[in-house]
């Protein structure tokens, strides 16, 4: 964890004392009286409004359901669920999030722009994102037969084990 003293930058700074700044992997506090957090968030959560309105923020399915996936949960840890979400992200979205601007007089010439080196951009990615996405759904797919097969093993496992017990009681 680190802390740090910032300079509120007003004129009577000898009055107030400056604010402290705490932060670590996970968290960001800024302890100053001046800051009003709530305004700030009202003013954050209003920008993102607006933007997924104008469609700039694209919502993803898994995070719309509250799949974490750089550490899963309790809900999807066994194989099979773990296999559907590789299922799910396998495939590479060639189009990509759709190209928007928010400035009136400029988007027009910052979207062709953006087309235009999209072109250009994906005369060249296009195939290796193809074969990407053709080895991840094979993958996925070998992955799965893996899994069929662990679970047929298992189940004659076990029918041979309740074999076996039934011959040692004899």
């Amino acid at each position: 964890m680190a802390e740090a003293a910032v300079s509120a930058g007003t004129t009577d700074a000898a009055s107030r004392s400056p604010a402290t700044v705490t932060f670590d992997e996970r968290t960001f506090e800024i302890r100053d009286s001046a800051i009003n957090v709530e305004d700030l968030m009202a003013r954050i959560r209003g920008s993102i409004g607006q933007k997924k309105e104008s469609r700039i923020y694209r919502q993803d399915a898994l995070l719309a359901q509250g799949v974490d996936l750089l550490q899963p949960g309790e809900s999807n840890k066994n194989l099979r669920d773990r296999l559907g979400l590789l299922k799910h992200l396998a495939p590479l979205d060639l189009e990509g999030d759709p190209i928007v601007s928010h400035r009136a007089l400029t988007g027009r010439a910052i979207r062709w722009a953006k087309k235009l080196t999209r072109f250009w951009v994906r005369k060249y990615t296009d195939g290796l994102f193809a074969r990407q996405s053709h080895f991840n759904a094979e993958l996925v797919e070998a992955l799965a037969e893996l899994n069929r097969q662990i679970e047929e093993q298992k189940a004659e496992n076990q029918r041979l084990r309740e074999q076996l017990d039934a011959l040692a009681r004899r």
